[in-house]
């Protein structure tokens, strides 16, 4: 290899193995050197396999072999799984491109490889914490989505999806307009939708089957922090509303009872009353604190000083006749 070629190695940033037809190491740069623990005179001449496991070697060297009889170029991250061993004995995961490089002197081959092992553990993290996340939300009365930038659900689970008898895989694929039937982007799950594809929160309240959800909406984020898409979780609050709409409901009511001018009582089968309107003690003069006093009774509340007279409008108060002399 002459040295303007060997100069251009040392500028890679990923390791760089030069091997000739046979599979022999012709050029290694500083990086290959750092990465596998070999020296440049450990590497010179050895074939590629001595990076390889054991158990891969002999499968390596017929695919090496025939990889020379139709050399072509192969790009970094190709979907294939591979594996390198360095010097120690130690493997690692590795993506590996491969470019032919034809010479009067023959066919070499220059392989690029490059460390994911970091990366790897960050996938196997998020795989590890997709998993919790999906426990979680399958006992919680909840369902957690995630739509790509186009608004294509790319997963569904959750616990609250059993409570509607649907099928988490039923709309993977589609998108939210299809799923709502719709093509306005106004359409409120559609803009909170893409509100979140702008960096924005969103939310907003939705009704399936006779069931209140309220939905919160959130950008998705890469390692690198980049948007890729929304995630949604919706909470099933029929039974909080429904609670509140009673309590509402009962506030009301009492509200009535206590600006009612007609005397409203509430007895217990003990013949204890249990509750008496403000207007007992408007029209009879007696208090309503007494919780323990019985109906019908005349100690059945505490008066305040003494009961007021009742007086019929039919029947007016008579004056005392004066005695004769």
């Amino acid at each position: 290899m002459d040295a303007p070629f060997l100069a251009f190695l040392e500028c890679m940033p990923d390791p760089v193995v030069v091997s000739d037809r046979d599979g022999r190491v012709v050029a290694a740069n500083a990086e290959a050197q750092r990465t596998f623990g070999y020296s440049r005179e450990e590497l010179l001449g050895e074939v590629v396999e001595i990076l390889v496991p054991e158990r891969f070697r002999s499968a390596h060297a017929r695919h090496r072999a025939a990889y020379a009889e139709a050399p072509r170029r192969r790009p970094m991250g190709s979907g294939l799984e591979l594996t390198a061993r360095r010097r120690d004995g130690s493997e690692f995961p590795v993506e590996i491109s491969l470019a032919p490089l034809e010479r009067e002197d023959g066919l070499f081959v220059a392989a690029a490889i490059r460390d994911v092992s970091e990366r790897k553990r960050a996938e196997e993290a998020m795989r590890t914490s997709e998993a919790e996340l999906g426990l979680l939300a399958a006992q919680l009365p909840a369902v957690l989505w995630t739509v790509d930038p186009d608004l294509r659900r790319t997963s569904v689970l959750g616990g609250g999806l059993a409570g509607l008898g649907r099928d988490p895989s039923a709309n993977l694929g589609r998108t939210l307009y299809e799923a709502f039937a719709t093509d306005d982007p106004r359409t409120p799950p559609i803009a909170a939708h893409l509100r979140a594809l702008t960096g924005e929160s969103a939310e907003y309240e939705l009704r399936i089957d006779e069931r209140d959800f309220e939905v919160r909406v959130e950008p998705l984020r890469d390692a690198q922090g980049s948007i890729v898409g929304a995630i949604g979780l919706a909470v099933d609050a029929t039974e909080r509303k429904q609670l509140v709409a009673l309590r509402e409901s009962e506030r009301h009511f009492r509200s009535l009872i206590e600006h009612s001018s007609d005397i409203i009582a509430v007895v217990g089968p003990d013949t204890l009353v249990r509750y008496a309107s403000p207007s007992i003690e408007r029209v009879l003069g007696f208090e309503t604190t007494s919780s323990s006093a019985r109906a019908g009774s005349a100690s059945s509340t505490r008066p305040i000083s003494r009961p007021r007279p009742m007086l019929s409008p039919a029947s007016p108060a008579r004056r005392p006749r004066a005695r004769p002399s």
